[in-house]
């Protein structure tokens, strides 16, 4: 009710448009918000084509493109034009009434459209069809062959699309196993969520030396503490106290 009031007071007359119709009865819509982005995208073109793309647009940039396109298109002849377009002012529902109505008679005497052929027979099929019911005449046929041409060259790049992409599949499992880090515990899938601690890391480090020094896969095992020649100390049976 607040709103309603200050609109009052303020001489300003209030319209509630219909549910999907602002496309044709907004005035903002059709007068002044399609030359407002058509001048804010002047204003990016030309600020990226001056500076050569090396300055990077950040939201200051925003005001100083908004307000110049803003002050191009909220202009009272554009207002003027949006009123006059929508036909609110001055007052003429006639003619998009008769807009609406135009194009519901034209949906209602239309033909569902039949479903586009997925492959030549049925493409064959559709023609034949067609021109026995007297809606294509013999000249059509070019469009069929031309149709069938189509079809097989498509068919040909499908088949080498499909073999690039598998080669091209195998190639980054081979260069994958090569830069493998060792990341992953077991049960654990790649590229799924990872923490990467210290126990992970240093496996990773561990596999990388060596696989770069050629070693079995068991080499390079930690150090064992005792003489410092990785040979596990000798145990000596405890003394019995008695």
């Amino acid at each position: 009710m607040r709103f309603i009031n200050y609109a009052d007071k303020n001489r300003i007359l209030l319209a509630f448009l219909p549910p999907h119709s602002t496309h044709r009865l907004q005035p903002l819509d059709v007068g002044l918000f399609g030359p407002l982005t058509q001048y804010y995208t002047q204003e990016i073109n030309h600020f990226v084509a001056e500076y050569q793309g090396y300055i990077t647009i950040f939201m200051p940039h925003f005001w100083t493109f908004f307000l110049k396109a803003y002050t191009r298109a909220f202009t009272e002849q554009n207002v003027q034009s949006g009123w006059k377009a929508t036909r609110i002012y001055p007052f003429d529902p006639e003619h998009i009434l008769v807009r609406i109505i135009k194009r519901k008679r034209k949906s209602e005497v239309q033909i569902s459209p039949s479903k586009t052929p997925g492959s030549t027979r049925a493409l064959r099929r559709t023609y034949k069809r067609l021109h026995t019911e007297n809606h294509i005449d013999n000249d059509a046929a070019v469009l069929v062959r031309a149709g069938e041409k189509l079809a097989a060259e498509n068919k040909i790049l499908r088949r080498k699309n499909k073999g690039l992409r598998g080669a091209i599949f195998k190639e980054k499992r081979k260069r994958k196993r090569k830069k493998t880090l060792n990341f992953y515990n077991e049960g654990e899938q790649e590229g799924q969520a990872l923490f990467f601690n210290s126990a992970k890391v240093a496996r990773a480090r561990r596999h990388r030396r060596r696989v770069g020094s050629g070693l079995p896969k068991g080499g390079l095992n930690p150090p064992v503490a005792g003489n410092g020649l990785g040979i596990p100390p000798l145990t000596h049976p405890k003394t019995l106290q008695g």
